[in-house]
Parts: C-alpha cells; sequence; structure tokens
C-alpha cells in the first residue's frame, strides 16, 4: 500500500532528523565541557591572570559564543516543527551560554560561572537523551479505523515533550533541595 510506504519513509525521515541534531547536541556538549574545564583550571590560576592564562580566558569565551551561535540552527528547526519544549530548553541553553561568554568577559571563572556552565551541560545531556531515545523507538503505530486525519507526524511527539519536560522539573527540584541544604549548613 502507497501510504504505509509513505509513511514509513517519513518515520525513517523523522528518525534520520532526530538522530542528527543529536550529534549536533552531542558536538555542542563536547565542546561546552571544554569551555568549562578551561573556566574550572582558570579559576585556580594566580590572580593577576599572566599571559598564557589570559589567552586561555580569551579562547574560553569566543568558543562559548561560538557554541552559543552553533544552537541557532538546531532552535530554528525544532520552532518549524513545533517542538515548544525542547526549542525553549535550547533558547535557554543558547541565553545562558550568553551569560557565561559575558561573565567570561570580566574573567569572572567563579563557582557561579561554573555552576552556569554545569547547569548547561546537565540540559544538553537530557536534550540529547530525549531525542536518541524517540529516535530509537519504533516505527509509525498502526492507526485504527476509521476517520483520523492524515498529515504531518511532529518531529518530537507531545509526549516525549512532556516527559523531557518532567525530566527538567524534576533537576530543577534537585538542585532547589541542594541549595537549601547548602544554605542552612552555613
Amino acid at each position: 500500500d502507497i501510504q504505509k510506504q509513505i509513511d514509513e519513509a517519513n518515520d525513517e525521515k523523522k528518525k534520520q532528523d532526530l538522530f542528527q541534531l543529536a550529534e549536533e547536541l552531542k558536538n555542542v556538549l563536547e565542546g561546552q565541557i571544554q569551555v568549562h574545564l578551561a573556566t574550572s583550571e582558570l579559576d585556580k590560576a594566580v590572580r593577576p591572570l599572566g599571559r598564557p592564562e589570559q589567552l586561555k580566558l580569551a579562547k574560553a569565551r569566543t568558543d562559548q559564543r561560538s557554541l552559543a551561535g552553533s544552537l541557532g540552527g538546531a532552535i530554528q528547526k525544532l520552532d518549524q516543527e513545533d517542538a515548544d519544549v525542547f526549542s525553549w530548553a535550547l533558547k535557554q541553553c543558547q541565553k545562558d551560554m550568553g551569560d557565561i561568554a559575558g561573565r567570561l568577559d570580566q574573567s569572572k571563572t567563579d563557582a557561579f560561572t561554573q555552576q552556569l556552565e554545569a547547569s548547561v551541560e546537565d540540559s544538553l545531556i537530557k536534550l540529547i537523551d530525549a531525542l536518541k531515545e524517540e529516535a530509537q523507538k519504533p516505527g509509525p503505530p498502526k492507526e485504527g479505523g476509521g476517520g483520523g486525519q492524515g498529515g504531518k507526524k511532529p518531529l518530537v511527539p507531545p509526549a516525549a515533550q512532556l516527559k523531557f519536560l518532567k525530566a527538567l522539573q524534576a533537576a530543577v527540584w534537585e538542585k532547589t533541595k541542594d541549595t537549601d541544604n547548602a544554605r542552612h549548613q552555613h
């Protein structure tokens, strides 16, 4: 049946798109980890920073801005596909990356900057995992009889977006508890 072949081809394309998006984000994550490592090393450096450390800081700043900019294509793709939750999460990562670059502009390599970096990494990991999980799901469900509307299936189904949102909520809850516990220990 031709419609079945079309559905299978569309499903395969969707899986490829999800996998490609996950790979793009994985590359961003790897770069983000390198910036975070540089920030951590620079935070331990003796102040005022020497020339080698200043060059390392300049590279971290530049890399951070480049990584933030590289998210634009993924955000645009998610916006086009109405994957609002994923798009919002990536926009938040992009904003945080800009904030990190701004802090690095001011030579702020402190714990707060590193917390922002870790938060971006955590969000990227959750996004990558959710995209890969969705890409590995079996083909399109067999539709039961009667008058369902055809049309384009979303790149990221609403159920997957809700699951991701729940994971973000759990992470926020854990960070809130950790912050509260740390506050009470001082």
